[in-house]
């Protein structure tokens, strides 16, 4: 009697695991936000370009994007807001940061995914540095003058 008890259990078992293990899988709705800068180098007097991938688990899902730019001294450089309805999975959305250097080094672009309820689905940063642009001045006209015994030294 115990064997067959025993036989019954182990047959049984996996298939409960199996179905427990599935129902978990579909029932799972979250959402995943990576960014990516195109150029590894940013300079001050350029635009950064940021690609957004936003996976969700929904199709047809109104979403609401909402981003900030900040440096170590300025809380907001820039922000900005994108409404938009995924089309998939997956939906890419690019940014671009045009003329927002005052002076900082190390820039966060911080980014919120809310659903239509203003629910937060998602969160992420990204850290970049940017190097300041300085243009040297041509003089074509400059003319200079000195003693050739000081020059010589």
């Amino acid at each position: 009697m115990n064997v067959i008890l025993l036989t019954l259990m182990l047959f049984i078992s996996p298939i409960i695991v199996i179905v427990g293990h599935a129902d978990s899988s579909t029932n799972g709705r979250t959402t995943s936000v990576s960014m990516d800068l195109h150029d590894n180098l940013v300079w001050s007097n350029q635009t950064a370009h940021v690609q957004v991938s936003i996976s969700t688990a929904q199709v047809s899902q109104n979403l609401r994007v909402v981003w900030t730019l900040s440096d170590e001294s300025h809380p907001e450089l820039l922000s900005g807001v994108s409404i938009f309805q995924t089309q998939g999975t997956s939906t890419l959305l690019s940014l671009e940061l045009k003329k927002f250097y005052a002076g900082g080094q190390f820039h966060t672009l911080d980014l919120k995914v809310f659903d239509s309820l203003n629910q937060t689905l998602a969160h992420a940063q990204l850290r970049f540095v940017v190097f300041q642009q300085v243009m040297v001045s041509q003089v074509g006209n400059l003319y200079v003058f000195g003693d050739s015994l000081n020059d010589a030294g």
